[in-house]
């Protein structure tokens, strides 16, 4: 139940207690919070973690939660388990439903469980966490193609995939290779490209990203089939899933459809020839510094229209962000955003795209230009 959690008595009516049961091999480790609250909330709750050493399961059992009703309406509460694999963020997350029943996920952490969501888990309810079987021999498989999430793949665009090792671990063999057919015509468009794999070792039970070098090269609008298949050249290897095939849709992009204006302003006009790009004050730009800065609430808003009858497909925005006391080397490293179909001030805008505290940033340099001057 993290976080914030806080033991008022210092340890004569509460605590932190563990208890060792059952014999080596199969032994119980029960760890309880008796009568823990929330930072500066009233109310206490009680709830205990379960380490099973026969087969690793976890198990999380609460008590009485209707004290929680007394903590901060700002509290939020997680519930899971989360760990760091091969640099690779991997969690468990749970949000609780005593009606229809806990929901797990591992792709979307739920880290807004609010009080009176805590007191729906009745007293008694156990979560069971039980580890995969870990396979004694070797095995591998395509699980997903990433990569294009929106269904459009534009011309030099990254095919990404992931792979998951449930077996022993791999040290060596692994090829990798994609193909683009034609949906309407069957014929395949370009070469193939094969890869070798060479982030060794593919540790046992470890889910992995791969993104291939090589770009797509469509030649044309229309409907596509990615497949990747995977090759290794042991023969006891089993691949349960070795190929997996998507269907996207090419799309030729050869001109911007909304720019709000140039970064440069002047060419060449700079110190030592360099390029210019000036804040106009006249048109109410007085901001000489970070302008957009998401951890102070700092952000660009911009508005454009669609014209009627047309449909735009965006495949990527580009921000020109002023940055004031920093060389030629970008420090920017985050880019969050949201499309409304109206003024975010109105209660009928509907939110078209929510990449809101995700970050998306596929990369950021320098203009070329020279600090902000005003006139």
């Amino acid at each position: 139940m993290w976080d914030d959690l806080k033991f008022y008595s210092a340890g004569t009516t509460d605590g932190l207690f563990y208890s060792l049961t059952g014999d080596a091999g199969n032994q119980i480790l029960t760890i309880e919070f008796l009568q823990v609250g929330r930072y500066n909330s009233t109310g206490l709750v009680n709830f205990q973690v379960k380490l099973f050493e026969q087969d690793s399961t976890i198990q999380f059992v609460y008590g009485d939660l209707t004290e929680a009703t007394g903590w901060s309406v700002n509290s939020t509460t997680s519930i899971g388990m989360n760990a760091t694999a091969n640099k690779t963020a991997k969690f468990i997350s749970v949000t609780p439903n005593n009606v229809s029943g806990a929901t797990v996920s591992s792709e979307i952490e739920n880290d807004e469980i609010l009080p009176e969501d805590l007191i729906l888990i009745a007293s008694g309810t156990t979560y069971i966490f039980t580890p995969p079987e870990i396979i004694d021999e070797f095995d591998i498989a395509i699980t997903n193609i990433n990569s294009p999430k929106s269904g459009f793949l534009t011309v030099s665009d990254s095919v990404k995939i992931t792979i998951e090792n449930p077996g022993l671990e791999i040290t060596e063999g692994l090829t990798l290779s994609y193909e683009i057919f034609d949906i309407n015509t069957g014929t395949q468009i370009g070469q193939t490209i094969l890869e070798d794999y060479n982030n060794y070792p593919l540790q046992n039970l470890s889910v992995v990203q791969y993104t291939f070098t090589n770009t797509a090269d469509l030649s044309e609008n229309g409907s596509y089939s990615i497949t990747v298949t995977l090759n290794i050249e042991e023969e006891d290897i089993n691949m349960e899933n070795n190929q997996i095939s998507k269907e996207v849709f090419g799309l030729i992009l050869d001109e911007i459809i909304y720019d709000n204006g140039p970064i440069i302003t002047r060419y060449g006009l700079g110190f030592n020839n360099a390029d210019v790009s000036e804040v106009q004050t006249v048109l109410g730009m007085y901001n000489y510094a970070y302008n957009t800065f998401w951890e102070i609430g700092y952000r660009n808003a911009d508005e454009f229209i669609i014209p009627e009858n047309e449909e735009w497909i965006i495949k990527g925005i580009g921000f020109y962000n002023y940055q004031t006391g920093t060389d030629t080397i970008s420090t920017i490293n985050y880019l969050d955003f949201r499309i409304f179909n109206g003024s975010p001030d109105e209660t009928e805008t509907d939110t078209l795209f929510d990449f809101y505290d995700q970050n998306i940033l596929s990369g950021s340099k320098w203009t070329g230009g020279l600090s902000s001057l005003r006139f």
